[in-house]
């Protein structure tokens, strides 16, 4: 099988296949936090890749799984009675926010971005076990 990670082994794939089982896992259970386990998985996996690996590509990569899977978890949520009401007040907010990110990502260095995302999970992992 070839894609944009080039020709995978057989754990290569299994590896894969674990991300988005665990990442699957924990947009259920946390909503949508599986998108941190995707992009620190698919940076492993592509630094396995041949020199053209851009974590800017991984980044996009994780957005466009996460997409999807949100989209059904919102859904299985809905179904099992979890009011999902106050999205509205910040759905367009955030679209803003994603076309203003989506323009800086390809705007700035990848190991900016890396620097960036591996701060805001350091800190939201902090103000999380600070809070209790």
């Amino acid at each position: 099988m070839t894609t944009g990670y080039g020709k995978r082994g057989a754990a290569h794939v299994a590896a894969l296949v674990f991300t988005g089982i665990l990442s699957g896992f924990c947009s259920g259970f946390f909503g949508t936090g599986g998108g941190m386990i995707t992009v620190f998985m698919l940076s492993r996996a592509g630094r396995l890749r041949a020199g053209d690996f851009d974590r800017r590509d991984v980044f996009s990569e994780a957005l466009a799984s996460t997409l999807p899977v949100a989209a059904f978890t919102a859904f299985l949520y809905t179904r099992g009675g979890v009011s999902i009401s106050g999205a509205e007040t910040f759905l367009l907010p955030a679209a803003l926010g994603g076309v203003l990110g989506a323009f800086l990502l390809d705007r700035l260095r990848p190991g900016v971005v890396g620097k960036i995302f591996s701060a805001l999970v350091i800190w939201a992992g902090a103000s999380m076990l600070l809070r209790g």
